[in-house]
């Protein structure tokens, strides 16, 4: 039993030092492990994970495509349009996008709403196509282009004669999250054409400023129709909208993280994490969260990961990426590499989008050790592997006297 925890210990200790097998060549820089992660994507949805992952999650099928989709977006973003990778990258966002797109897909979200599917579907799906637009992979393809063009405009005019910042995804159901995705793609759209929308965006943004929790960030659920509020502000949409919203305003995303910090980081065992709930209030999980540990948020934590990734804060980012790591389960075999023995690919979805964000850049692997979550961590569990060692050649020493 004690060699056990020992072995335990140590394979801890050394997957807290992970770091990502970057290859670079004339044609860019390729994160060799999140190609692994998109090897056992693509296989899992071969087999049929996206219909299973709808039968678990209301949103599961449109939610493992885009994550996927959006993963090998970023992906094709660091490498020529001319290797083999970004062409790869390019056919399977454009396959992923194509079955967000089906009328079986459409089927899974109400027409009789506005607007029709809900802003959970028109947002996810023009986001998606937003970053496929900004990774290239919409030149020569006008029918795709006016696809962005005709659904951007759509937005604008759905929230332009909306009476909230805050759409229905479904009838009488508003998240705040799913309306930023939509915002956020067509700030895209505006960026990347002429910023036709940009007295758009300042009234929006506007309209959501007026729509803030007691905390002063953007809540968790609002009514139907209405800025009042079903739920403030939790970990697993704020990490969500944090990795999004500077593509819609900068300093109000730059304001919000440094909330977001102080209200949901926490540290168990010297690791980072991302609470569910703020601090001082408690909560269950759901079906929004996923599972929460000791107030931890499962989906907060591996989307916090890219929130604090696109805000600078590596040494956080890296923290919560090795802690998945260490306690992930991942398994690498065939060039394909998947978390919890591959039994749950929505999560290697979410883990592939917060990945993609890592570069070979010096500073993420920088770290302050009077600050570091390393030394949070190392220090104690290398002095509880020193107490078991130091028992376990005691009772030898017994066993042999």
């Amino acid at each position: 039993m004690l060699l056990m925890l020992i072995l335990i210990i140590g394979l801890f200790n050394a997957r807290i030092h992970y770091s990502p097998d970057f290859e670079t060549s004339e044609t860019g820089t390729v994160n060799k492990d999140l190609v692994a992660q998109l090897r056992f994507l693509d296989q899992a949805l071969e087999n049929g994970a996206d219909k299973d992952m709808q039968r678990i999650f209301p949103e599961g099928f449109v939610f493992i495509h885009a994550l996927y989709a959006l993963s090998w977006c970023e992906l094709a973003m660091k490498v020529s349009s001319h290797s083999e990778i970004y062409k790869e990258a390019k056919t399977e966002a454009s396959e992923s996008f194509s079955k967000i797109g089906w009328a079986t897909t459409q089927a899974y979200f109400p027409e009789n709403i506005s607007p029709p599917r809900g802003i959970f579907y028109r947002g996810w799906r023009n986001y998606v196509l937003s970053k496929m637009a900004e990774a290239g992979f919409l030149l020569n393809d006008e029918d795709l282009q006016r696809t962005f063009r005709d659904e951007s405009r759509f937005l604008v005019d759905c929230f332009s004669n909306g009476r909230t910042p805050f759409l229905d995804s479904y009838p009488g159901m508003a998240w705040p999250a799913d309306n930023l995705m939509a915002a956020a793609s067509v700030a895209n759209y505006n960026k990347l054409n002429g910023n036709k929308y940009s007295d758009f965006i300042e009234a929006w943004v506007k309209q959501v400023k007026g729509s803030l929790d007691s905390h002063g960030l953007i809540p968790h659920r609002t009514f139907s129709g209405s800025t009042e509020m079903v739920e403030g502000a939790r970990g697993s949409s704020q990490s969500l909208m944090l990795s999004v919203l500077a593509e819609v305003d900068a300093e109000m995303a730059r304001s919000h993280f440094q909330k977001y910090k102080e209200l949901f980081l926490v540290y168990r065992v010297g690791l980072p994490g991302i609470l569910e709930y703020p601090k001082g209030k408690e909560g269950s999980g759901d079906i929004d969260s996923g599972p929460v540990l000791f107030g931890v948020g499962g989906s907060a934590s591996i989307v916090g990961i890219k929130a604090f990734n696109i805000h600078g804060d590596f040494n956080t980012a890296t923290g919560i990426r090795n802690s998945v790591e260490a306690f992930g389960l991942p398994v690498s075999v065939g060039g394909k590499k998947r978390y919890l023995l591959g039994k749950m690919p929505m999560a290697d979805a979410f883990i592939a989008w917060s990945h993609a964000s890592f570069s070979p850049d010096e500073k993420m692997n920088d770290f302050d050790w009077s600050e570091s979550w390393k030394a949070k961590f190392l220090i104690p569990s290398w002095a509880v592997f020193g107490i078991l060692l130091t028992i376990l050649g005691f009772s030898f020493y017994r066993n042999r006297v």
